[in-house]
């Protein structure tokens, strides 16, 4: 086995054993192919700028690997039975930069963009 294997096994090993604990604040470095034209994907499909948004801006969910819903600001979420209307239960304590309080009202103002801006809307 060359040494380039065994200092890539190594490396994983390594890598594997350490346990990361995650902790708010500090600093993200991102390579990037191009300077993001915004930070919010409202109006975009562009690479660069997905990758900042969910950097800068959360949804009402995340995706696992599996892409199952889980909760992210909405802590639940009730589907009707005819499929056709979804209740989300707000994570409470949320604000904004200024302080103001995350409120269904700001859920509904960023759906009516993103339908009136988006390109998949």
């Amino acid at each position: 086995m060359s040494l380039f294997i065994l200092g890539i096994l190594f490396i994983s090993a390594t890598a594997q054993s350490q346990t990361i604990t995650p902790h708010q604040g500090g600093t993200l470095t991102l390579i990037l192919p191009s300077e993001p034209s915004a930070l919010v994907a409202l109006a975009t499909v562009a690479q660069p700028v997905i990758a900042v948004s969910s950097k800068v801006n959360e949804g009402l969910l995340t995706y696992d690997y599996s892409l199952n819903p889980l909760p992210q600001l909405a802590t639940s979420w009730d589907i009707s039975a005819d499929g056709l209307q979804y209740t989300f239960h707000l994570r409470k304590g949320v604000t904004w930069t200024d302080g103001q309080p995350f409120t269904s009202q700001d859920v509904a103002f960023s759906i009516d963009l993103l339908k009136k801006t988006h390109p998949r809307a």
